[in-house]
């Protein structure tokens, strides 16, 4: 009795599993991961600006994606702060506390900046040019990181918006 209900149990478990497989699959079909667009315009960004910074382009997307950041900011900042890494003391290519934090790699900074960018109550609730001006109050800092991201992604408009919010995870790209 016990085996007919197992073996009952495998059949339909078997005609289920069955169904709900596609009903061809070509042995040619691709399952290949669609490249992300802004990973090439990144690349390309720092290449064309002779960046030694451009082989972490994946740390920069996977930073902002975590922490809900344009994808635009950071690399923007970097631009602005150390010419996208070629000028900057202790792995700060951010500029961050005047440059006086040190970080073990560009790479350590890259993460831990994206998250204190996220956690830090002065930059919540603003929108990019009121958090550009607590992150660097000096001059035209908000319109020299603007011009940065827009030269870096055309489509990029400053919506007004808080910059810390998921809808600017992947805007338009």
């Amino acid at each position: 009795m016990m085996n007919n209900l197992v073996r009952k149990s495998v059949l339909a478990a078997g005609l289920f599993g069955f169904a709900a497989l596609p009903a061809t699959v070509s042995p040619d079909a691709s399952f290949e991961p669609v490249p992300d667009a802004r990973l090439q315009k990144l690349r390309k960004f720092f290449v064309l600006r002779a960046s030694p910074i451009s082989h972490l382009s994946e740390d920069f997307l996977r930073v902002a994606d975590r922490h809900g950041l344009d994808w635009r900011l950071l690399p923007s900042i970097a631009i602005v702060e150390s010419s996208g890494g070629k000028y900057y003391p202790n792995n700060n290519i951010f500029g961050w506390a005047n440059g006086a934090t040190r970080f073990t790699s560009i790479q350590r900074s890259i993460d831990v900046i994206g998250a204190q960018i996220a956690a830090i109550r002065y930059y919540k609730n603003k929108d990019l040019n009121g958090f550009l001006r607590v992150y660097n109050p000096v001059g035209d800092y908000p319109s020299r990181v603007k011009r940065v991201m827009r030269a870096l992604d055309p489509q990029f408009q400053d919506s007004g918006r808080a910059v810390l919010q998921p809808y600017l995870i992947r805007q338009t790209i």
